[in-house]
């Protein structure tokens, strides 16, 4: 508790801006982001300053927020957990299935999720497309990708309409999959997440401003590189950072002391521009910053076919997912006495406690 107390008022001594009376004040907030585990150690600090004399000394200047890699990351472990099963090989159409269907053997469960999160963030996403398309064609009533669509028609002037008028048409598909064949669901995660993503939501609708409310959501990621889509969550550039710094740190070998590792943490971003302005004035080529895009469309389209032959989205008498006797719509977990007081109950502790 003492070193993030200490940690929080070197941030608000050193980048918060504050007015200089006595006591001082805090005149903008900033967003503090990490993980959940840093937002709760942070805000336990803040909570222990309550009696501060001013929102300065009672570390109100930082505004929490659970970073997206983070939330990413959890959000993932959950579907791993709750869908994929390896006693599941023999029922089509299950991630486990699917997974041996395209060989994905960098894919392991949700024991795997943490240590190769882009393979298994990847394959999820390859499912998802799949998914998509097949959804698709079985509203189009269409079993090849170059067929003409048998229901669900577009406009044979689509391809040169407005790009209003191709959204509204591809809007309409959308919901016609959803409407017949998508249940939407709610992520039982655990319970700190829970609680920091209400405060998310509490944050955004209720307590900034609608400016501070714009940064705090969007301002959530970062460039390393310049471009449209190239952006990461802001934790993930962290991370990066992070070893940036611990390869500086094992350069220094046995003459490795707390002082040397703040130098390097410290010069660790200059050096990097050093470096980048040295190649790019001897005209060398950088090194390499982002991964090469695997082209999964190959996966993607056998995954489609597995689900097309095993007639996925279509009404089956008796079908049954041995593996998934037990499981039960999300919807139906809910104790919606117990989430209304739950909800109440961090109303009243975000009256108080929220700055």
């Amino acid at each position: 508790m003492e070193e993030m107390i200490s940690i929080l008022q070197h941030i608000h001594e050193n980048y918060i801006p504050h007015t200089d009376d006595n006591p001082p004040s805090v005149i903008r907030k900033i967003v503090f982001g990490g993980d959940v585990l840093t937002n709760e150690r942070a805000y336990s600090a803040q909570l222990a300053m309550l009696n501060g004399q001013s929102d300065h000394f009672r570390l109100s200047g930082v505004v929490h927020r659970p970073e997206g890699l983070h939330r990413m990351m959890n959000f993932l472990l959950f579907i791993y957990q709750e869908f994929y099963k390896t006693e599941s090989a023999a029922d089509q159409g299950t991630l486990f299935q699917l997974r041996n269907i395209v060989h994905r053997v960098d894919v392991t469960g949700p024991d795997g999720v943490t240590g190769a999160f882009r393979q298994h963030f990847a394959f999820v996403e390859d499912c998802l497309d799949a998914f998509i398309l097949a959804a698709a064609m079985n509203v189009m009533g269409i079993t090849e990708l170059d067929e003409q669509p048998k229901e669900f028609k577009p406009s044979q002037f689509l391809e040169i309409a407005s790009h209003d008028e191709q959204y509204d048409w591809l809007s309409s598909l959308a919901q016609e999959i959803l409407d017949r064949h998508v249940t939407q669901d709610k992520v039982r995660g655990q319970t700190k997440y829970k609680m920091w993503l209400w405060r998310f939501q509490a944050y955004v609708t209720a307590i900034l401003t609608p400016k501070e409310a714009e940064e705090y959501l969007w301002n959530c990621t970062a460039s390393t590189n310049g471009g449209t889509e190239k952006n990461i969550p802001n934790d993930n550039l962290v991370e990066l950072h992070v070893q940036l710094v611990k390869k500086i740190i094992k350069k220094q070998g046995g003459n490795f002391t707390y002082l040397s590792a703040k130098k390097g943490g410290l010069s660790a971003h200059l050096q990097m521009e050093m470096k980048e302005n040295l190649e790019e004035n001897a005209a060398s080529l950088k090194a390499g910053k982002t991964r090469t895009k695997t082209d999964s469309s190959n996966d993607v389209y056998l995954i489609m076919n597995e689900l097309l032959a095993a007639r996925v989205f279509h009404s089956e008498a008796g079908r049954t997912y041995g593996s998934f006797d037990n499981f039960k719509d999300v919807y139906e977990r809910i104790n919606l006495p117990k989430l209304h007081s739950w909800i109440t109950k961090q109303k009243i502790r975000a009256s108080s406690e929220i700055f």
